[in-house]
């Protein structure tokens, strides 16, 4: 598995800086995401070396144009387990996807998505209603960090987005999804259940 792989994380927004229009945020958790992967936040952090030499924060993976990046990434740090961040975005700059990038975030509403390449993994197993071990995801072990990108919709599971600062306490109400964005998860999903029988028989072989 040395291809490029995208792992999505819904945020806790710890503080928001609007003079400097960035946010602190937990990135990631060692979490089990809505496919079943696990990429714990040390190894995450072990293999940005490269990326923190040009660590820009991008919209969605688009590689395709400089107009896709939207800000930058500071100060990446483990904190109370979890991988903690700055990102800086390029508010007031000729990019309006930086602008409603920020916007989102300010609200609550940022999901962050980390590309990389999968050095070493294990697999994750356990036992079905009948006793039978499956495959049922991945435990990444060493990982090159390529880029970090903000996303619309996250992989992993955790809800609660809360920003601590004066003008907002509350959690931000979810967003409800479209039923073309139900259709897609539910195509997804069904991608990944056959990707794991294929590996389950390789397994069991």
């Amino acid at each position: 598995m040395n291809e490029k792989q995208n792992l999505s994380f819904e945020v806790t927004v710890k503080s928001v800086n609007e003079e400097e229009n960035s946010i602190e945020a937990v990135f990631s958790h060692k979490q089990k995401d809505r496919a079943g992967d696990v990429l714990p936040p040390d190894v995450l952090l072990d293999g940005a070396k490269n990326f923190l030499k040009n660590p820009v924060l991008l919209d969605s993976h688009n590689y395709n144009s400089v107009k896709n990046i939207i800000g930058r990434v500071e100060d990446l740090h483990i904190e109370n387990g979890g991988l903690v961040g700055k990102s800086v975005y390029f508010v007031g700059k000729g990019n309006d996807a930086a602008d409603w990038a920020f916007a989102l975030a300010k609200e609550g509403l940022a999901a962050f998505s980390v590309g990389f390449r999968a050095l070493e993994y294990d697999y994750i197993k356990e036992k079905d209603a009948m006793g039978n071990e499956m495959v049922t995801g991945y435990l990444f072990k060493k990982v090159e960090l390529l880029e970090i990108s903000q996303a619309a919709v996250p992989c992993n599971p955790r809800a609660l987005k809360k920003i601590f600062t004066p003008k907002a306490t509350a959690p931000a109400a979810p967003v409800p999804m479209s039923e073309s964005g139900k259709g897609e998860k539910e195509t997804i999903a069904k991608a990944f259940k056959n990707a794991l029988a294929e590996i389950n028989q390789e397994v069991n072989k």
